[in-house]
């Protein structure tokens, strides 16, 4: 009798032990206090966070969307440094690839000599330039490069160094390559005083002012940026309304794109994200 009370003793406990459990147990998709909620929302957070990027491409031609933490300045927790001004703009004079809107061969393709011309101007100190000064320039560039430097009518961001190293007689690391660069490095330089030529896939810059459907190999000035709007300011020669023209930190990261090794601009999207920076001081 006592062995059978004993058993029955251990089956009750053992029985109420286990309704007791599954009634405070709830399914692990049903949270059961708000701090477990907030937790839940911060793991689909951080799984999202490293989930990788759709592709896009212009035409044909398709390429990853540049929003990583390193190209992209919406999405970059560094792209904002308490240490830098909120805005800052470096003065250069701004001209036109076409001065007097005569869209010729010659200068529909003189956006690269035109971004170099600004930021030689910047290095000077000159405020401005006429228009009549401005066709002289890019005319006698395009000749010089061609005649003396063999160059093509496209030319990759290491040319155009080469270019304002023999042209304007430039010494060496006045003219840098920076590859990759963040919004961050981007801003750093530009409060320093110093600027930068951005080769670009002219059709993903969000320019209204681009003749349909925009050149897709361009090439332009980058002058400063304003942290409260997220938007870099660029002398873009592209158009006559291309002084102190605003593109978003995104926009203008995405479309940054050297011309690619085959010198195709319909490939322009396989191109290098580099840019020059042109330094004040050395």
């Amino acid at each position: 009798m006592k062995k059978f009370l004993t058993i029955l003793l251990i089956t009750a406990f053992a029985l109420l032990g286990w309704n007791l459990l599954h009634q405070t147990e709830k399914p692990n998709n049903q949270p059961n206090s708000s701090n477990s909620l907030k937790d839940n929302l911060e793991a689909v957070k951080t799984e999202k966070a490293g989930e990788p990027e759709e592709k896009n491409g212009v035409g044909n031609s398709q390429e990853t969307k540049i929003s990583d933490s390193q190209n992209n300045g919406k999405s970059d927790d560094d792209s904002k440094n308490t240490s830098l001004p909120e805005f800052h703009l470096n003065k250069a004079p701004f001209l036109s690839q076409s001065p007097f809107a005569k869209w010729d061969p010659l200068h529909q393709e003189a956006c690269e000599e035109a971004a170099l011309i600004m930021a030689h101007l910047y290095l000077q100190e000159t405020k401005s330039i006429s228009k009549e000064d401005a066709d002289k320039m890019i005319k006698q560039m395009v000749k010089f490069e061609e005649e003396e430097l063999g160059f093509d009518v496209d030319i990759k961001a290491k040319q155009i160094i080469a270019l304002a190293e023999e042209f304007y007689d430039y010494k060496k690391d006045r003219f840098n390559l920076m590859e990759k660069p963040s919004v961050k490095e981007i801003k750093k330089e530009l409060a320093n005083g110093n600027l930068f030529i951005v080769p670009a896939a002219g059709r993903v810059l969000e320019n209204p002012n681009f003749q349909t459907p925009g050149p897709l190999y361009h090439a332009l000035t980058l002058t400063g940026y304003d942290e409260k709007s997220g938007e870099f300011i660029t002398n873009d020669p592209g158009t006559r309304r291309g002084e102190n023209f605003r593109y978003s930190y995104d926009n203008l990261m995405e479309s940054i794109r050297d011309l690619p090794d085959s010198r195709d601009k319909k490939e322009i999207l396989m191109g290098e994200k580099r840019v020059i920076l042109v330094k004040k001081e050395l």
